[in-house]
C-alpha cells in the first residue's frame, strides 16, 4: 500500500509537540517517501527545524481566523496525491483538525487526529474548539496521548471504537546518560532545570518561590528555566521580588538539551496540566531525576522509578519537601533510561502510528 502522509500542525514555537511531530515525520519518512509536513506559520520555528533535518515541509498560508481559500489550497495538495497514493492526514492541533476536517469533505482521504493536550477555553479560541469537537466526530481515528485525555475525548461524546492510546516517542540515541564534568559532580550546591514553554499551565512561579523558601530554610539551590512565552516578563519580576537573581538563570529557547539534562541534579515540571510531556522522557532517557506534577501521563512515566517523585499539582508544600529530600549527589537512573528505550522510543511511537493509519484505512 502506497501511503502519503500528510502531517497539519499550527505552531508559533518549537516545544514538546512540535518535537513529537518532527521525530515522527522523521521516523516515517525512513519508510513512506511520500512524507511531509504543513505548517501554518510560514516564519514558524517548527518549519525551519523540519527543513534543517532535511524532511519534506512547507508553508501553508493562512490568514484569518477561517481561511476558507487556505481550506481549498490543502484540498488542492490532497487531490494531486489521490490518483496514486492512499492519503493520510494526520492532525496535531485543534487548528489542523478544523481545517483538515473541511478540506477532507467527499475526498478518500483517511484522516487521523492526535490531542497533544488541552488549551483553557477563552473568548478568542471557543469557536475553534467548538468547531474541533464537531470535526473529530468525522476522524476514522483520534488518538490521545495520556489516559486523562483518553477519558476526556470519551466525555466529549466520541465513540470508543475510533479513539485510541499512543504515547509520544524520543530519538533515544540523541537522549542518553552522559559523564557529568568535575565541577558539577563535585558542587555542593543543587542544580535544578525545567524546559517548558513560558504559560500559565506550566506553574513555574511555584517553583521560583519553593527555591527562594529552600534557600530561606538554609539549603541553596540553582536553578535553569529554559524556553519562551507570554510569562517570561511575569516570572522574572518574580525572580527579583524574591531576591533571587544569583540564583534562576533564564536564558530562553536553547538548542543541545541532550548535553543539558545530564548536567542536573534533578529536573522539575511543576505544571498544573499536561499530556505526555516530551520533557520528561528525554530527562529520564538521560538518567536525570525528575519530580513533577502528578498530572496527565506523568504519574505513568515516574511510578517505581527510585529518584523520582510526583506532587499533587499547585501543591507549593509538596513541592518544597519533594526538593528538601535530593540528595547531595544524584546517580544516572538507569533503570529509568531502560524502560524509555523499552516502551517510548520514537521507533515505538512511529509503528503504532502506522498500524493506527492502517487499521483507520481498513475501517
Amino acid at each position: 500500500m502506497r501511503l502519503s502522509i500528510i502531517h497539519l500542525r499550527s505552531s508559533s514555537g518549537l516545544y514538546g509537540a512540535e518535537q513529537v511531530v518532527l521525530e515522527l515525520c522523521r521516523q516515517q519518512s525512513l519508510h513512506y517517501a511520500a512524507t511531509r509536513l504543513l505548517v501554518f506559520a510560514p516564519g514558524s520555528e517548527l518549519l525551519s527545524m523540519a527543513r534543517s533535518r532535511d524532511l519534506e515541509a512547507s508553508a501553508l498560508a493562512c490568514r484569518g481566523p477561517l481561511d476558507f481559500g487556505c481550506i481549498a489550497r490543502l484540498r488542492r495538495l490532497m487531490r494531486a496525491d489521490i490518483s496514486t497514493h492512499r492519503v493520510v492526514l494526520h492532525c496535531h492541533d485543534y487548528k489542523s483538525v478544523v481545517y483538515g476536517g473541511l478540506a477532507g469533505i467527499g475526498l478518500p482521504v483517511t484522516r487521523v487526529a492526535t490531542l497533544h493536550g488541552w488549551l483553557d477555553d477563552s473568548r478568542r479560541l471557543r469557536l475553534y474548539h467548538w468547531l474541533e469537537a464537531k470535526a473529530l466526530r468525522h476522524f476514522q481515528r483520534v488518538c490521545a496521548v495520556s489516559e486523562a485525555i483518553f477519558q476526556q475525548l470519551i466525555r466529549r461524546g466520541l465513540e470508543p471504537d475510533i479513539v485510541r492510546r499512543v504515547d509520544n516517542g524520543i530519538d533515544t540515541l540523541r537522549f542518553r546518560p552522559r559523564a557529568r564534568s568535575a565541577a558539577s559532580a563535585t558542587s555542593d550546591v543543587l542544580l535544578l532545570g525545567t524546559a517548558a514553554r513560558l504559560s500559565p499551565e506550566k506553574n513555574l512561579g511555584l517553583l521560583i518561590r519553593a527555591l527562594a523558601e529552600s534557600r530561606d530554610r538554609g539549603r541553596i539551590m540553582h536553578l535553569v528555566i529554559v524556553g519562551e512565552g507570554p510569562e517570561r516578563a511575569a516570572l522574572e519580576r518574580l525572580i527579583r521580588q524574591l531576591d533571587l537573581s544569583a540564583q534562576v538563570a533564564m536564558p530562553g529557547a536553547v538548542s543541545g538539551l541532550e548535553d543539558w539534562y545530564p548536567t542536573l541534579d534533578a529536573f522539575v515540571l511543576p505544571s498544573l496540566k499536561e499530556g505526555m510531556p516530551l520533557s520528561v522522557l528525554e530527562a529520564l532517557a538521560c538518567g536525570c531525576p525528575v519530580i513533577a506534577s502528578a498530572t496527565g501521563a506523568i504519574p505513568e512515566l515516574l511510578d517505581g522509578v527510585a529518584g523520582c517523585r510526583t506532587v499533587p499539582p499547585d501543591d507549593a508544600g509538596a513541592l518544597l519537601a519533594a526538593l528538601l529530600a535530593l540528595p547531595e549527589e544524584g546517580r544516572p537512573l538507569l533503570a529509568a533510561r531502560e524502560r524509555v528505550e523499552r516502551c517510548y522510543s520514537a521507533e515505538s511511537m512511529a509503528t503504532r502510528y502506522s498500524g493506527i493509519y492502517r487499521e483507520a484505512i481498513l475501517s
